[in-house]
């Protein structure tokens, strides 16, 4: 006896039928320790309207592993976080990313993997991906992935590459180059370059060929603004001491230069550049009394402005290490697009170079210069600050209250990687707003990679004051230390906070001369610059993804301990944490 089925109960069977092969397909699934693909789409090519994956929640069981899939065809940058599990509840990741090609992009596991990947280091062109993540511990890990593309420079070199340009490398003519740009020492030897490194990466500096082929650029009778801690006489500061001079005698420009008064003597390069018709001032900081006694700051703004037309500002000195091997950036910044900003530059070197004494002078006294002093404040817009703008006025430094209220107004995150990190109060005020999320039940979490040479490793250990007080709060606060080649003298010298970095409405870079600490933020001459990630979008993603490479690398107490460098106690009493 045959039996009819209705269409409506064939549909339902066929449902059913469906539903049973798919459980026993995710039973399978299961039972081989995998949980499912996932196709994430296209993650864009970094450009202003291509966010990526930002911040997609997932999970991954005790002892799983979960592939997704993506396409790629441009540089991106992966990180994999677990904000809502406490530090040491935290499973180890195993993370791989199958290429294109087949090959494999290392990732070291850890709690919170991240890498950078450009598909144009190895020739090609990008395509597919597949990421591939194994949770090794005994719990469920519950993740935030985001994978995000870094944006394309035009014909410039990809600022987070894995190593220079090779040497025939020449910069294109000024007019081609996008409105703003980062430079970053790429010289492929990481952490442990040689003199070897040093000198082989010499003729393949981006921030050399930038400079000079800048400067090159000047106008008849053009003006060239310079201010910086230093020029040394090394080889590699050579090119751009040589263009300066070019300059003064081909194109009858004015040199402008403001170098700190350390430099003032006969022998240095920057008395050099004066005989040889550049116009020279030397300036020291505020003077001040601390616990030791009567001190002084610095002139440590680095800033090179041509005719108006471009600004770099950044971290770099005019040396070897600060061209080459150093972990350095200038970001780059052209008018028209940027003119206001290049203006607040221009109005700063001015000012300064007011300021100061010619070759061969003593320094005035802060009252002697006080009017001058003064006349810097003008200088601030509401994203540029110029220490010690307001401490003369008012006692209090405009650039610490900006810094301080982009802590006390972030959501999620802060990564800070100043050289120094020696501010009592930005300790306190990192802790606070750590403990405010806790309060809220909000998931905010805090790194900060510092520099761990010899020198660095002798002062006062402020970011072990973060670490102790995030055991004290329960906080997640990871504190690491960079180190590089003590025999080049090899610096993490970098000064930029990164506030809520994965968020595309909210994030902020603050990048400048200025390290974390009151002799810089208040005392010295400086400059402190905020890139909202609305405007500056490609250069906010390049300086996270830097942030992320340079914590891979870095090391927490523990693991400096064990390579036999000890960091200092925080300095502070538990009271005041």
């Amino acid at each position: 006896m045959s039996v009819a089925i209705r269409p409506a109960d064939m549909r339902r069977l066929n449902s059913l039928v469906a539903l049973l092969l798919a459980s026993t397909s995710l039973t399978a699934c299961l039972a081989d320790g995998t949980e499912g693909d996932e196709d994430l789409g296209d993650i864009g090519d970094g450009k202003s309207d291509s966010f990526g994956i930002v911040d997609k929640s997932t999970y991954i069981n005790a002892g799983k592993t979960r592939t997704y899939t993506f396409s790629a065809n441009a540089a991106f940058r992966l990180s994999i976080t677990q904000p809502t599990t406490a530090e040491a509840d935290r499973p180890t990741l195993e993370v791989s990313i199958t290429k294109p090609d087949g090959s494999k992009l290392d990732v070291p596991a850890g709690a919170e993997p991240s890498a950078v990947h450009d598909p144009a280091d190895g020739g090609g062109t990008g395509g597919a991906y597949a990421l591939t993540i194994k949770n090794t511990g005994t719990r469920r890990a519950n993740l935030l992935l985001n994978v995000r593309p870094l944006g394309g420079f035009g014909e410039l070199p990809n600022p987070n590459a894995a190593a220079f340009p090779d040497a025939t490398w020449q910069p294109p003519a000024l007019a081609s180059w996008p409105p703003a740009y980062v430079i970053f020492n790429n010289p492929g030897c990481g952490h442990g370059c040689t003199p070897a490194d040093q000198t082989a990466m010499q003729p393949r500096s981006v921030m050399i060929k930038m400079l000079a082929s800048a400067i090159h650029e000047v106008k008849q009778g053009g003006t060239i603004r310079v201010s910086n801690f230093n020029i040394s006489g090394s080889a590699s500061a050579k090119p751009v001491v040589d263009a300066l001079v070019w300059a003064m005698q081909n194109r009858g420009a004015t040199v402008k230069v403001v170098m700190d008064q350390a430099q003032n003597v006969d022998t240095s390069r920057t008395t050099q550049l004066a005989q040889q018709g550049a116009q020279v001032r030397f300036l020291d900081g505020l003077h001040y009394t601390n616990s030791v006694g009567d001190a002084v700051g610095i002139m440590h703004s680095k800033i090179v402005v041509v005719d108006d037309q471009v600004v770099f500002t950044g971290s770099n000195n005019f040396s070897s290490t600060g061209f080459i091997t150093n972990e350095e950036n200038s970001v780059v910044m052209r008018a028209p697009g940027y003119s206001a900003r290049i203006a607040a530059f221009t109005c700063d070197v001015d000012k300064m170079f007011d300021i100061g004494v010619e070759p061969g002078q003593p320094q005035k006294t802060d009252a002697e210069r006080k009017d001058a002093i003064l006349a810097l404040d003008q200088c601030n817009t509401s994203d540029v600050w110029f220490p010690p703008t307001g401490v003369v006025a008012t006692g209090s430094s405009v650039a610490y209250s900006a810094v301080a209220k982009g802590i006390y107004e972030s959501k999620k995150s802060l990564e800070f990687a100043p050289d120094m990190f020696a501010h009592p109060a930005l300790v306190s005020a990192v802790i606070s707003r750590a403990k405010k999320a806790k309060s809220a039940g909000t998931p905010y979490s805090v790194k900060l990679v510092l520099d761990a040479s010899d020198e660095a490793l002798g002062n006062p250990a402020f970011g072990d004051c973060l670490v102790v007080g995030a055991k004290k709060y329960g906080l997640d606060i990871q504190v690491r230390y960079w180190r590089g080649t003590p025999e080049i003298y090899q610096l993490m010298h970098h000064k930029f906070m990164l506030v809520d970095q994965d968020d595309p409405a909210g994030a902020q870079l603050y990048n400048g001369s200025a390290n974390y600490s009151a002799k810089a933020l208040k005392y010295s001459f400086e400059n402190v610059t905020r890139y909202r990630g609305t405007e500056f979008r490609e250069i906010v993603d390049a300086f996270t993804a830097r942030f992320a490479k340079m914590f891979a690398e870095a090391k927490d107490k523990d693991g400096m301990a064990a390579d036999g460098h000890a960091v200092p106690a925080c300095p502070l009493a538990d009271s005041e944490i």
